[in-house]
């Protein structure tokens, strides 16, 4: 059961479905993924709380020759917000989540590799949400790997990244 604010409770049916595609390929050193789905939600009783997600992951893992590799990747999410989280129950709000990141690992000598990698995370909300405000953090890591013949390995990373609040409302307080 589903209680919306001034109505008395009353149940909803949510059906679902969704298309989608799958490609996993490698040619030599190189690999090529996508994952990717289309899903209609659609609720019988309360129609405001319909929506399309596209959610997807691919990337490129990319190698030169053995002394460079590294990952080009981007991911994607959307869900609708729980409403234990977002109390106005009149209105609909969708969370999308996108994830994007590069990386290089570049072998010097021995079992040493330089690291190099960068980052932007955004989540956004359809509608402004105090509780958890949508943001976009973009960042950035280096850092050095032994890897030893055993296949162990130890690494140090220095990791910045700077973030901020997108569309965020004011807090009278």
């Amino acid at each position: 059961p589903v209680a919306v604010l001034g109505t008395a409770t009353k149940s909803d049916t949510v059906t679902s479905a969704f298309v989608g595609i799958s490609i996993d390929k490698t040619y030599s050193l190189q690999r090529f993924y996508l994952d990717a789905t289309e899903t209609a939600y659609r609720h019988a009783n309360f129609s405001y709380l319909n929506f399309d997600a596209l959610q997807y992951r691919g990337g490129w893992d990319w190698q030169i020759g053995q002394r460079l590799s590294g990952t080009v990747s981007a991911d994607r999410s959307q869900a609708l917000v729980n409403y234990g989280d977002f109390r106005n129950a009149t209105e609909r709000n969708v969370v999308t989540t996108e994830h994007r990141r590069a990386s290089l690992d570049g072998w010097v000598s021995g079992g040493w590799h330089v690291l190099l990698a960068g980052t932007q995370d955004v989540s956004k909300n359809s509608v402004p949400f105090v509780q958890l405000a949508s943001y976009r953090l973009t960042g950035g890591d280096a850092g050095v790997k032994y890897l030893a013949q055993s296949g162990s390995s130890i690494e140090l990373h220095a990791a910045s990244s700077r973030g901020d609040y997108l569309d965020q409302p004011l807090d009278p307080l």
